[in-house]
């Protein structure tokens, strides 16, 4: 019974299983993978799926579009997901849904981003000193810094780091001069004095930032109480100094390097030379400190002695002639124990004797005293007293130099450009009024041109007559007894050197210069000078034997100008009251004219090798202008001459004829 029971019962169940309808899932199986990379350019996924029921896609994203968006079930079935371009500068992701009843599928798009770098500031400036420039940087890729080669001067110190890019600019001492509106140079710290253009490059993106850095500015400038020593030279005068000499200190204010000193011409040399010692004048400076020391001791002479102390600054380890200066000082003198005393001056043009570039004087006294004035074509005879004019005197001769002699005994010749072989003849008058005879006849034996004719003593008796050769600077001389020659060119003869002066080319012509012997003989000495590298006062006691000597250093550039002029082209000498006395202008070189008078100087040259200063006369005072006559070009040159009298009442005057200024004056000297 039990039996049957289980039998009956698993048939039951089997019947029961078949009888029952099978229930299939919804189903979306993709064929694609599920993620899928578009380019930033934007474009087509397809994606391909199998669905056992209808479905429907849709986009996450605006961006992506799907096509078809719905559809039956099928196999293989394959839709379009259609991507705009990327405008941004991120990556960006879309999903695709297809969804089939209770079934659900998804890729995921992933588009690229727009690649781009962003550099907000575009330029920028460092000052002279150098430092640090940070460009604030926004990229979504990697970029590099291109420096160009030639901007040594900026190196990139960090890269991308916190979304910036560090240089390091270093410093610069690089100047540029700026100009105003007149061409006036300037130094402007905002100028810019170097630049370059950096590259940030990404492939094929760039960026273009400019770095400028400004200009340095030197300066270099004295402080203090002596400050205008430094520039006192361009200034046209110069920083005086008392005779009692002075412990000067100069405070420096500057950026850059300096030293100062003074510059001497070294004969041995044959060139200028730095020192620090002028034996009268002392120099030291501190660099360190910024301060300058001079010592100047006390001038126990007459004669104002002066130089220049030189600034000399440098940059980089290069002298720059931009900055420093160059301080012109003058020391005076002792005043000198007798004076001048000014009896008149007048213009040529109210005496009547024309201008011209060089003019002569003489003193004639046969038949009546009368002051000649020669213009270089023609003689002007006028009242030694008053200037008021006489005649005029034409000769056969052309009296390019005229001189007189201790009695009033007049010569006169031309220039003469000669070579070597050619000769020449210099002429005699005692009545101004007669053609002039011939006083000697020389044969030339050197080349050159010879004037500024000379003449001490008495020709009637026993005189010297000497001249200056222009260009080689040689001088010649005769001695004279009764009219006649005793000692024919007594240089050539004797062998006696050239002027103390070693080097060529400065005393262009004979108005450069002037000889004159102290005495009627030659063996009593020689004095000397000269438009050369030197300009002074030179004597030579021994005609045989060339020891020049210096008795008195005339030079000084606040009354002589810088270098001497042509005004060296006369002297005088006279015996008066057991004294010799002598006389000669100083003037400004041309080039610096900045004073047009040229100055005049009577000295005491009783012994010639310890001279005496008497007396000190301003040109200015000389002449009756209160401003430059100018020549129209005639009076290219600074020239003066000089003579010295004595009148019937035994009063010593000094007449001066300045062709520059176109004025003669008369002055008595007082002892």
């Amino acid at each position: 019974m039990k039996k049957f029971f289980f039998f009956a019962a698993v048939a039951l169940t089997a019947f029961v299983v078949s009888c029952k309808k099978e229930v299939v899932p919804d189903s979306v199986t993709l064929s694609t993978p599920t993620e899928a990379l578009v380019q930033v350019e934007g474009g087509v996924a397809s994606i391909t799926f199998t669905s056992n029921v209808a479905w429907k896609a849709t986009s996450s994203q605006s961006w992506v579009t799907v096509s078809p968006a719905s559809g039956e079930a099928g196999e293989n079935i394959t839709i379009k997901a259609s991507v705009l371009k990327n405008e941004t500068t991120d990556n960006r992701i879309a999903k695709v849904t297809i969804t089939a009843g209770t079934a659900s599928a998804t890729v995921v798009i992933t588009q690229s981003q727009t690649d781009a770098i962003d550099v907000k500031t575009l330029s920028f400036t460092v000052g002279c000193e150098g430092g640090t420039v940070e460009i604030p940087i926004s990229a979504n890729v990697s970029y590099s810094v291109s420096i160009p080669e030639a901007a040594d001067w900026i190196v990139e110190t960090k890269g991308m780091v916190d979304s910036k890019v560090v240089l390091t600019v270093a410093p610069t001492h690089e100047y540029v001069f700026s100009y105003d509106e007149d061409e006036n140079s300037y130094l402007d710290p905002e100028a810019i004095v170097r630049a370059a253009n950096i590259e940030i490059v990404a492939g094929s993106l760039s960026e273009t930032v400019t770095i400028g850095q400004k200009t340095f500015v030197p300066y270099f400038d004295y402080e203090g109480e002596w400050a205008g020593l430094q520039w006192s030279f361009y200034w046209g005068g110069p920083t005086y100094i008392p005779q009692e000499g002075a412990d000067i200190t100069i405070d420096v204010s500057t950026n850059i390097d300096w030293r100062v000193y003074f510059s001497v011409w070294d004969n041995d040399a044959a060139a200028m030379v730095d020192c620090y010692d002028l034996g009268w004048a002392h120099l030291s400076y501190d660099a360190d400190a910024s301060q300058i020391h001079l010592v100047v001791e006390e001038n126990d002479t007459y004669v104002p002695r002066e130089n220049y102390l030189y600034a000399e600054c440098s940059i980089d380890g290069a002298v720059d002639a931009n900055f420093g200066g160059l301080g012109y000082f003058v020391q005076e003198g002792k005043v000198p124990t007798a004076g001048a005393n000014l009896l008149w001056s007048k213009l040529l043009s109210q005496i009547g004797v024309p201008s011209a570039p060089y003019h002569r004087l003489a003193y004639k006294t046969y038949g009546g005293d009368a002051l000649l004035i020669s213009d270089g074509e023609n003689v002007y005879a006028v009242s030694p007293d008053n200037g008021t004019y006489w005649k005029t005197i034409t000769w056969g001769v052309k009296p390019t130099s005229i001189a007189s002699d201790d009695a009033g005994n007049v010569i006169v010749a031309p220039d003469y450009d000669f070579e070597s072989g050619t000769s020449y003849q210099v002429y005699y008058t005692q009545d101004v009024n007669q053609e002039p005879m011939l006083l000697f006849d020389h044969l030339a034996d050197f080349s050159g041109t010879i004037g500024s004719w000379r003449v001490r003593g008495d020709l009637s008796k026993r005189a010297v007559v000497t001249g200056f050769v222009g260009g080689s600077r040689y001088w010649a001389g005769w001695e004279i007894d009764n009219w006649a020659v005793s000692l024919d060119n007594y240089y050539n003869v004797n062998g006696q050197t050239r002027g103390p002066i070693a080097v060529d080319g400065d005393a262009w012509t004979p108005e450069s210069g002037a000889v004159m012997s102290l005495g009627p003989r030659l063996n009593e000495g020689i004095f000397y000078r000269a438009y050369d590298t030197d300009q002074r006062l030179y004597y030579l006691q021994d005609a045989y034997t060339p020891n020049w000597v210096t008795p008195y250093n005339w030079q000084m550039a606040s009354e002589a100008g810088a270098g001497g002029d042509f005004c060296q082209n006369n002297m005088d000498i006279i015996d008066y009251n057991g004294r010799r006395i002598m006389a000669y202008t100083q003037g400004l070189y041309w080039a610096w004219n900045s004073k047009e008078q040229a100055d005049v100087y009577v000295l005491d040259v009783t012994n010639p090798t310890d001279v005496e200063v008497i007396a000190i006369l301003d040109g200015a005072e000389l002449a009756s202008v209160d401003t430059f006559v100018d020549g129209g070009g005639v009076n290219a040159y600074v020239s003066a001459d000089v003579k010295l009298h004595e009148d019937a009442e035994g009063n010593l005057i000094l007449y001066v004829i300045n062709s520059t200024l176109e004025s003669l004056s008369k002055i008595q000297i007082i002892f």
